[in-house]
């Protein structure tokens, strides 16, 4: 108290016209002289002012008011020079009646019944002017509108006292700003607001200072009262020392009405402004402050709470309905203690974040809460929140929320030395949550129950958190369940301690911890002894002194820990669930080792237990795979590798193939093909690039308008059908090649083999590495991508028209019978039919999804990309939607338009096209080209390997199709062609061969399907009968074909010797069918 006297004296020094000083003791004597004099030595107040509106008084003269005294509307300014001194010694006030006053110079109110000074409007007081109140028993000024102080003005309230609201001055609203200081000494009220009280609001901003000194009210607002709200901000500076509210809320500062105001009732602090409370108290809540609704604090500010009390509430610093604080803010609370929740502060919400800062030291509670009493709490952002010394009766040393609690985003959370009566001597919550890289730190708490936390439903701390938990003991409690993630330091103590009442408490190990290697610790394989349990002998954690005792048969555990509530084996399961994820397979286990089944792999995981997928292509994952660990937890076992040779052993399912020595099939993305030997390494580009351009030119020199005749047009039909029949004849052989009982007889016969030419000294070459293997991955030395899959297709294509253009421009330069257009389309339709197939191929590959797990789709040609419930992605969608259309609209549904039409000049164009068939079915190539696409499009869209059933099924629906057309219509001309053999047409060999492709598909199916335990001669006879449909027809078409071409190649000898009119060309046009594969 002296201190503070003794810098008001030195802040409120008053300065005459003749700058002489007047000091303290020099004003107190003329005060005291003013009142012992006669009237004869007293200067009545003036009753008007100049003609500028101003009341001036003169340099070391004392007045006083009149009764009732009033200045009229046109005065504006009370201007005093020097010393001015007005005594109010009768009932009446200072009255203005104007809208606006202006206090100027150096003016002292002393003593009144009544208020100082009151005004109808607002009051300014700006410049250097030095107003004093002094002991005004009314209060110090009452004004109607706002009290506005600015500049370097300085203003003191000295132990003045009201019966209603505001001890030094009220009125609607009150601005502090600029570089002035404003100082309330022991100012008093019965009512609201000690210091102040305003209707609206309050602010103080710039560098003002505002200090409140010994205030004290009776209800609310010991310092100041606002309804509205209170904002601090700039660089401002306000402090309150020993206020007081006797009975009510608000040692230092209340805002709020009775009823909630919508946006009212709020404290704000920002920028870097700077407030502090010491030795505030309050009889019901908040100490400090005490908000309707919330207290902000942001920016750079600073608040501080020393010593602040409320007696028989929550709060000891503050009591309010939400606290936020935001940017790099600082709140501290020291001693801070109140009678029931919140030693620091009590709230509904509490938001920490942003760099913020927080720190309770030696706080209080009677109650719950010896630092925080909320109902909801988040902490994130950077924020730091610090319990040094804090302890509560109840529950909570220093924190108490009964709701929920969430710390995350790098947020730190530091409690030393904290204790509460009951539960939780760090922290009481609800639920609490700790993730993303928090720092979180517990020494020396202690409390019956919950040394550290105490939930009462769930407790959970991320993999990400850092913890410091020294000489800790007993430290979590939770009514529910307790998740405890990969904690690095969990090593440095004997026993992390948790319990939970009626949940589950699990712990995650990481590998790399000296957990795992101390040989205190259980190894792989093996079960603590110790459980967690209901019963009155409560084992806390793990106590891994005791004996660690082996899985049972049917159990494991690789490396990590699962504590459960009850059981005799925690860190043990059964390995009966594990592949419930997995088409319910089937594993065993034996000595900690898990056993595959065929068509399933393994492999190890952050968990104790392995993963497990189904595999993609069945006969990568054979079964009988095992994978474990040895007790001593020394190595792995995983004897034999999980994959077949040429798959990574620990990809998802024996999905990826073991690059750069294997590639994927260029038909199926999960068989893996051996690459090209080193010195065959050319071969691949070689064979990828020139094959194609190969049979482009042949087509295009076959692909001349003039009709072919005899010989020449059947051999041209028959090697066309042979390709066609060979297409669907592989895509068959592919899909019972890809049969698990195939690979199993093949792998035995190979085996067979093999040892009888050992016996006979026959070096084998089985093992080597092929000239050639079809497979893009190989080519690219990588495995590709779905869009780098497509770019390779098209690069080809794109060279194909290239070759177009050049050779048509050739033709132009020595033959120009026809239109540069002309040849290029005839060429463009060659192009088509060639390479269409291959570009729907490669456009379906981005649809594909495969499952592995019951929640794990993956597209087929690009395993890093999952699927959606079992669809591909939107981008993939559209992009196969787009590709496939355009090319079936520009291929098979274009060329049906125009050869269909009744416009035969493109029949004449293409007569190439068209020549076989009658000229009612001139468009009939379009219908072989749809064919050949769909064909295509299925191999990609549904790989054999993983469901060779499926894809039969839709291959033989394309082929039955086709084979009711060709029944039906006879589209070829019978009499352009010679007569096969015993009056065998030639579209009753297109109907045959169709239908013995329907039967390979039939047979082929067969031998696909399932039968359990079925002897092995239904697979051979299955074979046989595949063989039976295929050999007649492979025959019956290389007689026709080796006939055909001799006739052909005898007519161009002599023809050579013999010069006709016209040479017949060989008729191998652009309407071959490729095979898929």
């Amino acid at each position: 108290m002296v201190a503070f006297a003794s810098f008001a004296a030195r802040l409120f020094v008053f300065v005459s016209p003749t700058d002489a000083t007047v000091s303290e003791a020099e004003f107190a004597s003329t005060v005291v002289a003013a009142k012992q004099a006669d009237d004869s030595h007293i200067k009545y107040m003036p009753t008007t002012c100049n003609g500028h509106g101003v009341v001036v008084l003169q340099s070391g003269t004392i007045y006083h008011s009149r009764v009732g005294h009033s200045f009229p509307k046109r005065c504006k300014r009370l201007h005093g020079n020097g010393s001015a001194v007005l005594v109010n010694t009768s009932q009446g006030s200072l009255s203005f009646l104007s809208a606006h006053i202006v206090l100027s110079g150096s003016l002292r109110f002393v003593g009144a019944q009544q208020r100082c000074m009151v005004t109808r409007g607002d009051v300014q007081i700006s410049g250097d002017a030095n107003v004093l109140f002094e002991k005004c028993n009314g209060g110090g000024m009452h004004a109607g509108g706002q009290v506005a102080i600015s500049g370097r003005a300085r203003v003191l309230f000295l132990e003045c006292h009201s019966n209603s609201s505001g001890g030094g001055f009220f009125a609607q609203s009150s601005n502090v700003y600029g570089k002035a200081t404003v100082v309330f000494d022991r100012c008093t009220t019965q009512a609201d607001g000690g210091g102040f009280a305003v209707q609206r609001g309050s602010f103080v901003s710039g560098k003002a200072r505002v200090h409140f000194n010994g205030c004290e009210c009776y209800s609310r607002g010991g310092g100041f009262f606002a309804e509205l709200r209170s904002v601090t901000f700039g660089f401002a500076e306000v402090s309150f020392q020993s206020c007081k509210s006797k009975m009510g809320w608000g040692g230092g500062v209340f805002v709020g009405k009775v009823s909630l105001v919508p946006g009212g009732g709020i404290a704000w602090i920002a920028g870097n402004a700077s407030v502090s409370f010491k030795n505030c108290t309050s009889r019901l809540h908040g100490g400090g402050i005490a908000t309707r609704q919330s207290v902000v604090v942001t920016g750079r500010s600073s608040v501080t709470f020393f010593g602040c009390r409320s007696f028989n509430a929550s709060g000891g610093g503050f009591a309010t309905l939400h606290s936020i604080a935001w940017g790099n803010s600082s709140i501290s609370f020291a001693h801070c203690h109140s009678g029931q929740g919140g030693g620091g502060f009590v709230a509904n919400t509490s938001l920490i974040s942003r760099w913020s800062s927080l720190e309770f030291e030696r706080c209080k509670s009677e109650g719950s809460g010896g630092g925080i009493q909320v109902r909801n709490s988040i902490i994130s952002g950077h924020a730091t929140l610090r319990f040094i010394n804090c302890s509560a009766k109840w529950r909570g040393g220093s924190f108490y929320t009964f709701g929920s609690q969430a710390v995350n985003e790098s947020a730190v959370l530091e409690i030393v030395n904290s204790s509460s009566g009951e539960l939780g001597g760090g922290l009481f919550v609800g639920n609490c949550s700790f993730s993303n890289t928090v720092t979180l730190m517990f020494e020396g708490c202690r409390s019956s129950e919950g040394h550290g936390i105490y939930s009462r439903n769930r407790i959970i701390i991320g993999d990400s958190v850092n913890c410091s938990f020294p000489k800790q003991t007993k430290l979590f409690v939770a009514e529910q369940n307790i998740r405890i993630g990969i904690l690095p330091e969990v090593h440095k103590f004997d026993n992390l301690l948790a319990k939970s009442n009626r949940g589950v408490v699990e712990f995650q190990l990481d590998e790399s911890s000296i957990f795992l290697k101390s040989p205190r610790r259980c190894p792989p394989g093996t079960s603590p002894k110790a459980t967690i349990n209901l019963d009155n002998e409560v084992v806390w954690g793990l106590d891994y002194q005791k004996v660690c005792i082996e899985c049972p048969p049917g159990t494991i555990s690789l490396h990590s820990i699962v504590v459960p509530r009850n059981g005799t084996f925690p860190g043990c399961r059964p390995c009966a669930r594990l592949g419930d994820k997995a088409g319910h397979a089937v594993i065993t286990c034996e000595n900690n080792v898990a056993v595959a089944p065929s068509g399933v792999m393994l492999r190890l995981s952050n968990s104790s237990t392995p993963e497990v997928f189904r595999c993609a292509n069945i006969n990568t994952c054979v079964g009988a795979r095992s994978l474990g660990t040895y007790l001593d937890g020394s190595s792995v076992i995983q004897d034999p590798p999980m994959c077949e040779s040429g798959y990574i052993p620990r990809s998802k399912g024996c999905t990826s193939c073991a690059m750069p020595r294997y590639g994927r099939s260029a038909t199926d993305p999960f068989v893996c093909n051996r690459c090209s030997a080193k010195e065959f390494a050319w071969t691949g580009p070689v064979v990828f690039l020139l094959k194609p351009m190969a049979l482009l030119v042949y087509g295009m020199t076959t692909s001349h308008s003039s009709r072919k005749q005899g010989e020449a047009r059947l051999a041209g039909t028959l090697l066309k059908m042979t390709l066609s029949y060979s297409t669907i004849t592989l895509l068959v052989v592919d899909a019972v090649s890809s049969s698990p009982k195939f690979h199993e007889q093949s792998a035995y016969w190979a085996e067979t083999g093999a040892a009888i030419m050992k016996s006979y000294d026959i070096v084998s070459t089985a093992s080597k590495a092929p000239m050639y293997v079809s497979s893009l991955d190989c080519l690219a030395g990588h495995t590709l991508t779905t869009t780098e899959n497509l770019v390779f297709v098209l690069s080809v294509p794109g060279i194909g028209l290239i070759v177009i253009v050049l050779w048509c421009l050739a033709e132009m330069m020595f033959a120009s019978d026809d239109s540069f257009l002309d040849k290029f389309l005839r060429y463009f339709v060659v192009w088509q039919n060639q390479f269409y197939p291959g570009i729907v191929a490669a456009f379906a590959a981005f649809l594909p999804c495969v499952s592995l797990q019951d929640d794990l789709w993956l597209e087929a040609f690009m395993l890093e990309r999952e699927c959606q419930n079992g669809f591909p992605s939107l981008p993939s969608l559209l992009c196969s939607a787009v590709g496939v259309a355009s090319c079936f609209l520009t291929g098979p549904v274009l060329w049906y338009w125009l050869l269909a039409s009744k416009d035969f000049s493109y029949r004449d164009r293409w007569v190439f096209l068209t020549d076989s068939y009658d000229d009612d079915y001139a468009y009939w190539e379009s219908l072989v080209l749809a064919r050949k696409m769909a064909l295509a499009f299925l191999a990609a869209k549904i790989p054999v390997s993983y469901a060779p059933e499926r894809f039969l099924a839709w291959t033989l629906a394309v082929v039955v199709i086709a084979l009711y057309f060709q029944i039906k219509v006879h589209p070829y001309r019978e009499e352009r062609f010679p007569v096969l053999f015993f009056q065998y047409d030639i579209n009753r060999l297109e109907r045959d061969l169709i239908f013995s492709g329907t039967m390979c598909l039939i047979i082929g199916g067969g031998i696909l399907s399932r039968w359990w335990n079925e002897p092995l001669l239904y697979f051979y006879l299955g074979l046989l009968l595949l063989m039976c449909a295929l050999v007649p027809a492979c025959l019956v078409l290389s007689k026709k074909l080796i006939e055909s071409y001799s006739s052909i190649f005898h007519q161009k000898i002599q023809s050579f010797y013999e010069p006709q009119d016209s040479a017949e060309q060989t008729p191998l046009s652009g309407s071959i069918e490729l095979g898929v594969g």
